[in-house]
């Protein structure tokens, strides 16, 4: 690690919040029942950059069970958890222009914890099996700095 104190990132959340938890009991669970969580779809919004307040929400929504075949068995249950996220940017030491790609790459890895709590506690507390979201490899990303170069010596 180094010394120090760490360099916080030019990007911080001013709030993070659960919009909406919406849960819906179709039948009773099976003993032993396991739900898979491949079948959770996560979707995102990210709304424009607001330049007067140097802010841009992000919102994540992941669903189960609502969407299934007529024909098919339904799952215990069908659940949404909405999560919002208000993120502060650094003008000064963030370019402008790159925040929306910010916040279509980088900011889902920063709601997708909190996502992936609310969704497990909200499944635990129904009695039925619980959804438990994987881990997520987090890609390292880095604004490059253009460096000045030395005019060369003759």
């Amino acid at each position: 690690m180094p010394s120090g104190p760490p360099t916080c990132h030019p990007i911080q959340a001013n709030f993070i919040a659960v919009r909406e938890v919406r849960y819906c009991l179709f039948r009773p669970s099976l003993p032993g029942e396991v739900l898979e969580d491949s079948e959770v779809s996560i979707t995102q919004i990210v709304s424009p950059y607001d330049d007067s307040k140097s802010s841009i929400q992000i919102t994540l929504k992941a669903e189960f069970g609502f969407d299934r075949e007529k024909d098919s068995s339904p799952p215990p249950y069908g659940i949404s958890v909405t999560i919002t996220g208000e993120f502060k940017v650094d003008q000064s030491r963030f370019p402008k222009e790159k925040v929306v790609a910010w916040a279509k790459g980088a900011a889902p890895f920063v709601l997708y914890p909190y996502l992936r709590q609310e969704l497990h506690a909200a499944t635990a507390r129904s009695g039925g099996p619980s959804l438990i979201l994987p881990l997520l490899e987090v890609p390292t990303v880095r604004i490059a700095q253009q460096e000045k170069l030395a005019p060369a010596q003759e």
